[in-house]
């Protein structure tokens, strides 16, 4: 098969048909957008060997691409709608290909979205992928990181650290590395369920954790013009990377500060955060 039939074969398929896409034969995608909804979009891009192990298995690298992406739209309390990709490659390799599509098909089954379009092109070094999401959330309803308030609780959506063990085994610098902390820093998991709860009106604040928790609750501490109080002994963390702390092989501090968790961090108000909310969304701190 042809270089651009293949790429066609197996992008094409992505827009799942939809209206928007166009059939990928126009120069950009015509995207809707409802009445009293405004649209989010972000951008990432991951390049190998700097965000992503070349030799990694294509599947997981296209997850983490997209998923990356999709993590900072439900931080912003909005709804996946779809996403345009970008894709340079030093060649084309079928195999590569079919893996890194299977994966992307799989996540817009998993996450409600669709392939818009975006470009292929060569490249000289090593791959590199750049996705742009959108996403759609009520008018005037987004969060932001300069929304949090005195006394707000602070909730995270998971554990972490687990994603800096994963990486740090994939380095070669710590040995004992259950493989599922390996596999959640390569295959993150946002999560996307809990967009509804994010349209609680007590949600004030809210971001995702990939440049660690200490990093990032020092964003939004700073975008509010607050200072956070967090108490290292209710920070929840998974059996395994409970399991290396108690075996002392790394230190809380390096949890704290490591990144790729892709949690979500939330400032609520006290009174928003009952007993329902607090068994959706794991931990309590509080500005």
């Amino acid at each position: 098969m042809q270089e651009f039939e293949l790429i066609k074969s197996l992008f094409l398929p992505l827009s799942e048909g939809r209206a928007e896409a166009g059939g990928f034969v126009n120069d950009a995608a015509v995207l809707q957008v409802p009445s009293g909804k405004e649209l989010v979009v972000t951008s990432d891009t991951l390049n190998a060997d700097v965000h992503f192990f070349a030799d990694q298995d294509a599947g997981a690298i296209a997850h983490k691409a997209l998923r990356s992406n999709i993590s900072d739209i439900i931080a912003m309390g909005a709804q996946p709608y779809c996403y345009q990709l970008c894709l340079a490659l030093p060649q084309v390799e079928e195999k590569w290909l079919r893996s890194f599509t299977s994966a992307l098909a799989a996540d817009n089954e998993k996450y409600g979205v669709f392939c818009s379009g975006g470009d292929t092109t060569s490249t000289k070094g090593g791959v590199s992928i750049s996705i742009t999401a959108f996403g759609l959330v009520n008018q005037g309803r987004s969060l932001t990181r300069s929304g949090a308030k005195v006394g707000d609780v602070i909730l995270l959506s998971g554990t972490v650290g687990d994603a800096y063990c994963g990486l740090q085994s994939l380095r070669g610098e710590l040995g004992g590395v259950p493989e599922a902390c390996v596999q959640r820093y390569a295959i993150p998991d946002p999560p996307a369920a809990l967009v509804p709860l994010l349209k609680n009106g007590g949600v004030h604040a809210g971001l995702d954790i990939s440049d660690g928790l200490m990093a990032d609750i020092g964003h939004i501490a700073e975008a509010s013009n607050l200072h956070a109080i967090i108490e290292a002994s209710k920070i929840e963390f998974s059996e395994e990377v409970s399991h290396l702390l108690a075996s002392r092989c790394v230190s809380v501090q390096e949890l704290l500060c490591g990144g790729d968790d892709y949690q979500l961090l939330l400032s609520i108000a006290p009174d928003s955060a009952g007993q329902k909310t607090r068994r959706a969304i794991t931990g309590d701190r509080s500005f």
